[in-house]
């Protein structure tokens, strides 16, 4: 006697994210057209807080746009800033378990001699 042959359903395509994703499209093409008006307008909101007075501000906003301009065939007009490069991975960094094991017919640990501190009372 053979298997029995299962009846498969057609499969369903389903439309991940809903809605949502077309919208992020549109509105990045949005940005993208706008990007000059943005960038004037980003501008002239650092130069009216410098004529203000406000400089912590003005800094942050000008570091702010030189940390997020955009790259060109994969290179950047400016490095990254110093504050945003992440460190180099060296190896697992997780919690350290050490584990010692002392072996039968091994010599015991060499232990140090105790440090006597003398304190001088007035």
């Amino acid at each position: 006697m053979g298997k029995p042959k299962s009846k498969s359903k057609p499969q369903e395509l389903v439309n991940v994210g809903g809605h949502y994703f077309p919208k992020v499209k549109k509105a990045r093409q949005a940005l993208k057209e706008h990007a000059e008006e943005i960038y004037q307008e980003y501008r002239q909101a650092i130069q009216t807080a410098l004529s203000a007075g406000e400089y912590e501000p003005a800094l942050k906003a000008y570091q702010h746009l030189l940390d997020h301009m955009p790259e060109e065939d994969g290179e950047r007009l400016l490095d990254a800033s110093v504050d945003k490069v992440k460190p180099i991975d060296s190896g697992p960094n997780g919690p350290v378990i050490n584990i010692g094991l002392r072996i039968g017919g091994t010599e015991p640990v060499k232990q140090l001699d105790p440090v006597i501190i003398d304190v001088l009372s007035k």
